[in-house]
């Protein structure tokens, strides 16, 4: 079997991959020597992932003479998200490639046999199995018995007609279980089928419509390229891409996102699960760690909703804990295994009733509310215990005053009504005053986001005890003034209610340490998304054999392969993916393209005459010779006259067949998902309404689908859409116009409203559709006809588009798109950076490292000399577009004074707006005198 340096198997996915990334990219860049596996298998794990990540321009670790270095690119100049390529490389035994083609080969009515003859070879010998040799001469041969198909995948008669089939049962169903397969047998006897529901299918059955300016596979293309960045569990849309895209040109790759968390994808195996079990409303015990509070053990939970965060890319499970009676929230990435709760049983064996207790239905319609109450994650209120759902939720009442004398009132109007979660918002203009107010659980929560204000906040009512003002300001202060950090953490959030401490000073969750025993099942819906069937490598084989499969078409008769046309056929289609491929890759799949040569079942081995194709003819099929019947006695100089070669033993008849498209049938969950993905609203950006309704029919029909309740995923911070166009007919239009200019390398002219109201008219090449995930947005990127200038037009602020007809009005828009990187590079590198350091307190540097994570940085862990005792520090360099300081400072406010920012330009403004904050809570008025100590700060 090839060498695994890639892939891994299933039940390690959160060890190796999502774990070994939280604890390194979150937690301060650990050491291997900070983990409890060996050395050698953490540096195994980081490998791995540098491997699939191979893209050396976004994602670089490494060790420095200062300390570990992390480098990541800015998220718009990534081709993908990459770390869905971590669900490509799922491991599989060495005979499953092996039994998965030839089971779906013998299925499927697009493919047959070279030689049926031999193929058929012992049926004789079984007069009861006389029909279906005859069905399957007549290539009716799509409803086969667990035996005959045990007859053509290799076992022999003998075998397979005494029952010897059952290990190949235990491989079929997990095929059944996704979709692939069905089984219309009875009880006694499986009878399998091919689903003949493919991508291929879907297409086909939506109406032609001659009045769209782009083909509908090119426009469906674009949508799963949005979709898979935009929805849950969007490696489902990378998997149909995967199958859909056959060449570089073929759509896909026109959207690019800003504000990208990419890490969450991660996320998503878990996910799969969690949505699986609320949906089933199915209790969960969740085995958890957390290295910031020090949490272990298991909990058992109601799941009830995700909460993903949108302006620093957290994601947490909602749940009711049936033990405390409290609403709890669980970091999705603390996440470490699920499985779907059975009973609890006491120290002396004896069943607890835990989940039937008779206050469980109060206490959910409790968590119900609560939830509605939530400002972001956090249920406690401080009138009593954390969380508790025993009685009904007391909120508390919060109101912001901001004064619009202090900011611009337009700008900052439109911020407070756009980033709000909850509340009302009243805008006083006789007072220069706006107002939110609204109740809060725990108003602690609200702290960084008023703090992202700080400059013009009047007054604040409701958060006594939650926030220090004075403190935090002495402490941005002494930030911005010195290269001391401050000497401790303030305003640590409170430990949870359902922890307990051990005996050595870590946290307990749950029944951890009780003599309690959780009984549970492994959950299973993740094996749905994490399978090999969906991988890389499967896909490469796939469109290996069929491509050799098209070889044995009666106008190539005389097309024999030796092993080196067999392995170059296939590294033409790695190379073809080469943007999904890690490192090793192309080494690990053609060992097993070697494996599958070797097997004897997709090549037959013979000989042909070398260099003589006069002659091949007379040798039979193809000049081909089976390696039994070359001729014996012959001398060496007669043998040397022929070369080993393989003829393919499956014929395929289409030339235009492609495996993904036309006979790899789609999944339950893939189904699901394209429902899913049909009921967003901005799917009429990419497809008409006819289109839509003729796709969803499809799916529902076909097997009895029904989409994800997404409505369980609630994105707590994401912005208010305060103007969103994209349900209009003109936003339809451009948004397809501009997807068809790009794919035709054609200039388009556009005529846009201004931010002030003016109107531009403008001839440009379009590059790229740009969505950001904060905005909640879409612009379109192009590059100015005769200019090396990159304009960004707002989708809602675009009033007319035409294609610019004559000659010269085409341009090369790989070319261009390079161009767009470099402008963007250059603007990177013309000062606008932000480096901040902070302490390698697991609580800030999980925040700050993920919240910034959409930007181009660079972070180093700074080593410590000997016998330093001083807090270890992490430096950020953060590298950013001059149109997103305001968004940069923002940020940075959030953290008060537990960072520091060594550029002076940020220190002064972040000095200003505290002091500016620092007025306004005290009453008075900013003297010239205290904007001069303002500027003595700073030198």
């Amino acid at each position: 079997m090839a060498i695994d340096r890639e892939r891994i198997s299933t039940g390690f996915f959160t060890d190796a991959f999502k774990n070994t990334l939280r604890d390194y990219y979150a937690y301060g860049f650990r050491e291997a020597r900070d983990y409890p596996d060996s050395e050698g298998t953490i540096c195994n794990n980081w490998n791995r992932l540098n491997s699939i990540l191979n893209d050396g321009d976004f994602w670089t670790w490494a060790d420095s003479p200062r300390g570990r270095l992390f480098v990541t690119a800015d998220s718009r100049v990534a081709p993908m998200n990459l770390f869905q390529l971590v669900y490509l490389y799922c491991g599989f035994k060495a005979d499953y490639p092996l039994r998965y083609f030839q089971t779906i080969f013998a299925l499927s009515p697009h493919f047959g046999y070279a030689d049926i003859e031999t193929e058929l070879e012992g049926f004789d010998e079984h007069p009861d199995y006389d029909g279906f040799e005859k069905r399957f001469r007549a290539a009716d041969h799509t409803a086969l018995t667990s035996a005959e198909l045990s007859v053509l995948t290799g076992l022999s008669p003998e075998q397979a007609f005494s029952g010897s089939y059952h290990t190949l049962n235990r491989f079929l169903k997990p095929l059944a279980d996704l979709g692939i397969l069905w089984d219309t047998g009875s009880a006694n006897k499986n009878r399998w089928t091919l689903n003949t529901g493919t991508m291929g299918g879907l297409l086909a059955a939506v109406p032609a419509d001659p009045s769209q300016e782009l083909s509908l596979e090119t426009r469906f293309l674009d949508a799963l390229d949005f979709f898979s960045q935009y929805l849950p569990l969007g490696e489902i849309g990378l998997f149909l891409m995967h199958r859909l895209k056959d060449n570089p040109h073929a759509g896909g790759d026109d959207i690019r996102f800003r504000h990208e968390y990419m890490v969450n994808a991660l996320n998503d195996y878990h996910l799969s699960d969690i949505l699986d079990a609320i949906e089933q409303e199915k209790w969960l015990v969740v085995r958890y760690s957390h290295a910031l509070k020090k949490l272990i053990g298991e909990i058992v939970c109601l799941p009830l909703e995700i909460r993903q965060s949108d302006a620093n890319g957290r994601n947490y499970l909602m749940f009711y804990d049936p033990q405390n009676r409290t609403l709890g929230a669980l970091r999705l990435e603390m996440i470490d295994g699920l499985q779907i709760f059975k009973k609890l049983t006491d120290p002396d064996g004896h069943t607890v009733p835990v989940t039937e207790a008779d206050y469980i239905a109060s206490d959910l319609e409790h968590c119900r509310e609560r939830l509605r109450l939530l400002w972001g994650v956090s249920s406690w209120s401080g009138g009593g215990k954390m969380g508790s759902v025993a009685d009904s939720p007391v909120p508390q009442r919060v109101r912001i005053e901001w004064d619009l004398k202090r900011a611009n009132p337009k700008r900052l109007l439109y911020r407070v009504k756009r980033e709000c979660r909850n509340g009302t918002v009243r805008h006083e203009p006789e007072k220069d005053r706006v107002i939110w107010e609204g109740d809060v659980m725990d108003p602690g929560e609200m702290r960084p986001w008023i703090r992202s204000f700080y400059g013009t906040v009047a007054k604040v009512t409701g958060l006594e005890g939650c926030l220090d003002p004075e403190r935090e300001i002495e402490g941005m202060n002494r930030a911005a003034g010195n290269s001391e950090l401050p000497p401790e953490r303030y305003g640590k959030d409170p430990v949870p209610a359902y922890g307990r401490l051990l005996e050595d000073g870590t946290l307990a969750v749950g029944y951890a340490g009780t003599g309690f025993r959780v009984h549970g099942t492994p959950c299973k819906a993740h094996e749905m998304l994490f399978n090999e069937v969906f991988g890389i490598y499967y896909h490469v084989f796939a469109a290996w054999l069929t491509d050799a499969a098209k070889c044995t078409e009666e106008d190539q008769r005389k097309t024999l392969l030796t092993r080196r046309e067999l392995l170059t056929r296939g590294r033409r289609i790695l190379n073809a993916n080469d943007e999904l491929r890690g490192i090793y890759t192309a080494e690990t799949a053609v060992a097993f393209m070697e494996e599958l040569i070797d097997s004897g079942r997709f090549f037959e081995k013979g000989f042909r005459r070398r260099n003589d194709i006069a002659a091949a003819g007379a040798a039979g099929y193809g000049g081909f010779i089976p390696e039994n019947e070359l001729p014996t006695g012959m001398s060496e100089r007669e043998r040397g006259r022929y070369e080993v070669c393989w003829r393919p033993r499956y014929t395929v008849h289409d030339r235009n067949l492609r495996f993904g498209r036309d006979v790899l049938p789609l999944t339950f969950q893939e189904r699901r998902w394209l429902l899913s993905m049909l009921q967003e609203s901005r799917v009429q950006l990419f497809l008409t309404g006819e289109e839509r309704a003729a796709m969803q029919k499809w799916l529902a029909e076909g097997a009895g689908c029904r989409p994800y309740d997404l409505s369980v995923i609630r994105h707590f911070d994401r912005f208010h859409i305060i103007r969103d166009d994209s349900h209009k007919e003109k936003a339809q239009i451009t948004f397809r116009r501009f997807l068809r200019a790009m794919h035709e390398e054609r200039l388009i002219h556009v005529v846009y409203r201004t931010s002030r109201g003016r109107i531009m008219e403008v001839d440009c090449q379009p590059i790229d559709i740009e969505f950001s995930k904060r905005d909640n947005t879409f612009h379109m990127i192009a590059i100015r006809a005769g200019e090396e200038r990159e304009d960004s037009f707002s989708l809602s602020r675009i009033m007319e588009t035409a294609l610019v007809k004559g000659i010269d009005t085409h341009f090369d828009r790989a070319g261009q798109k390079e161009l767009v990187d470099e402008l963007l590079e250059a603007r990177d590198g013309g000062g606008c950076t932000a480096t901040v350091i902070f302490p390698a307190d697991p609580g800030i540097a999980d925040r700050i490292l993920t919240e910034f994570s959409p930007w181009k940085k660079t972070c180093i862990r700074q080593k410590k000399a000997d016998g330093d005792s001083a807090a270890e520090t992490l430096s950020l360099r953060i590298r950013y577009l001059s149109s997103d300081e305001e968004e940069i400072i923002a940020r940075l406010l959030g953290y008060g004074g537990h960072i520091r920012v060594l550029e002076k330009q940020l220190r002064r403004e972040i000095a200003r707006r505290a002091m500016h904050q620092q007025a306004l809570f005290s009453g008075i008025g900013i003297e010239e005198e205290r904007e001069e100590e303002l500027e003595g700060l700073q030198r």
